[in-house]
């Protein structure tokens, strides 16, 4: 299973806030859901509508810092550890 496929299944369409890193370095927050786009698979790309800003916002899996959370649901990508999933419970 690829790294998109994983992390928006993990999700299962539950609202998300997160950051990354764009390529230029700078580091971009979101609040929105997770798609499923045929053209993100095997590129290493995830695309997310942002409810803040009313756009889609695509964002890579091969470089940079990732972090995702919903409710007790956590997602920590970066390419010197890995990926890291963690479910917390109350």
């Amino acid at each position: 299973m690829s790294k998109h496929n994983q992390i928006v299944d993990h999700f299962k369409g539950r609202i998300v806030k997160g950051i990354f890193t764009k390529l230029d370095g700078s580091k971009r927050k979101f609040w929105g859901v997770l798609k499923h786009e045929d053209r993100d698979l095997g590129k290493d790309l995830v695309t997310v509508y942002d409810f803040r800003i009313k756009q889609y916002r695509r964002f890579r899996l091969d470089s940079g810092t990732l972090r995702l959370k919903s409710g007790n649901i956590f997602y920590k990508y970066n390419h010197a550890n890995g990926i890291t999933f963690k479910t917390r419970s109350a």
